[in-house]
């Protein structure tokens, strides 16, 4: 069954999502060209579903990764719910 006519995109489900896209295309590529414009001082990524993956691998190294929820991750850093990650900033923002 074809969802679509054009060969060149890829639909993945995400959480509560279902996302239409070029096949060549993810939120890696973004990440890397963001990274390319400029040196920065800290980059965070954080992302709760697989289509976050890309990010998280484009970043290897380059940034800090967190993952929201459970499940195998590329992130380096796991937080159990959304609401987590404002507390994250939080103490990130005290520390500092």
């Amino acid at each position: 069954l074809s969802l679509t006519s054009n060969p060149d995109l890829t639909l993945m489900e995400g959480n509560n999502v279902i996302e239409i896209k070029p096949s060549a295309f993810d939120k890696g590529r973004p990440v890397l060209r963001w990274l390319a414009q400029e040196e920065w001082g800290f980059v965070l990524a954080a992302g709760d579903d697989h289509t976050d993956e890309y990010m998280f691998e484009a970043l290897n190294g380059r940034g800090t990764t967190v993952k929201v929820g459970v499940g195998m991750s590329a992130a380096d850093y796991y937080v159990e719910k959304v609401g987590d990650i404002r507390g994250l900033l939080e103490a990130m923002l005290a520390v500092r």
